[in-house]
């Protein structure tokens, strides 16, 4: 019985947010990540016969959104539950844009954070053990942030390895792998 309530009531929530044009482009995405992970706050019990009838609506695959939003918001004064459909909804917007406010501060971080990396770690006045120690301060000040960059670097390695037939590809490729490696080994000393 939870399960569909909590089915149930994400749907209801994922409407409300989707309508909502102030929470930008990527609502749909955020809302289903945000449901999986366990993030969005507890939905209230649902009579039995409520969450059949709501499965109905769900279901319903030839309508379009303004309509479903529209046999949700029916469904939930037949069954007594505009209210806790609102709350519910109010609670799941705060969280979702809590979330949203995070991701674009981390976005919008990501080219200064990835300049001011640049310059400890090409720092020709600081010690190894100087860059190492900055860098470790940098990680735990823009934790989010360095991840992020450090799964687009990821990425356009791998991308460069899949096109590493270019000898230009090749020397990129070994450079960036020799100072990857030396901060490994840098950070690594450090912790002796």
């Amino acid at each position: 019985m939870y399960f569909l309530s909590s089915l149930v009531f994400t749907s209801i929530a994922f409407t409300t947010f989707v309508s909502s044009k102030s929470l930008g482009n990527h609502v749909a995405d955020l809302s289903i990540a945000l449901t999986e992970s366990g993030l969005l706050p507890p939905p209230p019990e649902i009579s039995t016969e409520a969450q059949e009838a709501y499965m109905l609506i769900l279901t319903n695959s030839t309508q379009t959104m303004p309509e479903f939003e529209e046999n949700t918001r029916l469904w939930g004064e037949k069954y007594g539950l505009t209210t806790q459909m609102e709350e519910y909804g109010t609670r799941v917007i705060q969280k979702i844009t809590e979330f949203k406010n995070k991701y674009d501060s981390v976005l919008n971080n990501l080219v200064s954070i990835e300049k001011k990396y640049q310059e400890i770690i090409n720092s020709k006045t600081m010690t190894l053990a100087e860059i190492t120690e900055k860098v470790e301060e940098f990680e735990k000040q823009y934790p989010l942030e360095l991840g992020t960059l450090q799964f687009l670097f990821d990425k356009m390695i791998a991308e460069i390895r899949n096109n590493s037939g270019n000898e230009e590809n090749k020397e990129i490729l070994q450079g960036i792998e020799a100072k990857e490696k030396m901060m490994k080994a840098m950070k690594f000393m450090r912790r002796k």
